[in-house]
C-alpha cells in the first residue's frame, strides 16, 4: 500500500486537488442581494399603483359636462345706418353634469359670447363678429344635476367692430343683409374654467378649461319678437388644464 506524504506530488507527478468541504457555498454579494429585492419590490409596487389608478378611473369614469342653448330672448337691438350697434340679450344655458362622483365648482373667468358667422369664404370656412358677451355665475354644480341659467348679454359696437381684420371687410353689410332676410347664423360660445371635486375631495390646484359652441340660426333679433332657433349645431369641444 502506499501512502502518499502531502509535500510530494502524488503517483501521476500532481498534488491531488483540494475539495471544499461539503455544503459549503459561494457566497453573493450582499449589496447585489439588497439591490434585487429593492428593484422586484419596487416593481410589485408599481403593479399595485396602476391597478389602483385603473380600478378609480372605470369606478368614477369621469365625464365632462355638457352645455345646451334652450332659449334665446332680444332685450334691445338697434342697427343703424353707420353700423353701430347696441345689442341686448338673454341667454338660456343648461348644464349638464353627468358625474356620479364628481362635483363642478364654477369661477369668475367662465363666459358666454354671442357671435355673427360671417360666411365669406370659398372653402365654406367662416370668420366671427362677437355682438356681445357675458358672464356666467359663480356655483358649485352637484353630481348628476342638470342646472339652467340666464346670462345677461351686452354689445356695443361700431362699424370698426366688424370691419376689423383683413377678411372681414364685407362683414357689416353681410350682418345687415342676414337681419333684413330673417335668417342670421350665428354662433353661442360657452367658455368654463371650473374646480372639480373627486368624491368630496376637492382638487385646488387644477382647473380644467370646457369650450363648447352652439352653432345656429335664428329668424330675428329684434326686440320684443320670439327668437325662433333653427340648425342648431354643437361642436368644437375642447378640454385644457390649467394649473
Amino acid at each position: 500500500m502506499m501512502v502518499q506524504d502531502q509535500q510530494f506530488p502524488g503517483p501521476h507527478g500532481r498534488n491531488a486537488p483540494r475539495y471544499a468541504p461539503a455544503g459549503a457555498r459561494r457566497s453573493r454579494h450582499p449589496c447585489l442581494k439588497c439591490y434585487c429585492w429593492c428593484c422586484c419590490g419596487l416593481f410589485v409596487l408599481l403593479l399595485l399603483f396602476a391597478g389602483v389608478v385603473a380600478a378609480a378611473f372605470a369606478i368614477i369614469n369621469p365625464s365632462y359636462p355638457k352645455y345646451v342653448i334652450s332659449d334665446l330672448t332680444s332685450n334691445a337691438f338697434n342697427l343703424t345706418e353707420d353700423f353701430d350697434l347696441h345689442a341686448r340679450f338673454v341667454v338660456t344655458v343648461v348644464a349638464n353634469n353627468p358625474n356620479k362622483y364628481i362635483s363642478i365648482v364654477y369661477g369668475k373667468d367662465s363666459s358666454v359670447d354671442l357671435s355673427f358667422r360671417n360666411e365669406t369664404f370659398r372653402n365654406g370656412s367662416s370668420s366671427f363678429v362677437k355682438l356681445c358677451s357675458g358672464m356666467m355665475p359663480e356655483f358649485k354644480q352637484p353630481t348628476t344635476n342638470i342646472t339652467s341659467m340666464k346670462i345677461d348679454l351686452k354689445g356695443d359696437l361700431t362699424k370698426g367692430d366688424f370691419t376689423t381684420g383683413k377678411n372681414n371687410s364685407v362683414a357689416a353689410t353681410n350682418f345687415n343683409d342676414k337681419v333684413k332676410s330673417n335668417s342670421i347664423p350665428l354662433v353661442v360660445a360657452v367658455k368654463t374654467r371650473v374646480n372639480v371635486i373627486i368624491l368630496g375631495n376637492e382638487i385646488n390646484h387644477l382647473q380644467v378649461g370646457i369650450a363648447a359652441n352652439c352653432s345656429m340660426d335664428v329668424n330675428t333679433l329684434s326686440a320684443g319678437k320670439e327668437i325662433k332657433m333653427s340648425n342648431i349645431t354643437y361642436y368644437s369641444v375642447a378640454l385644457n388644464f390649467h394649473p
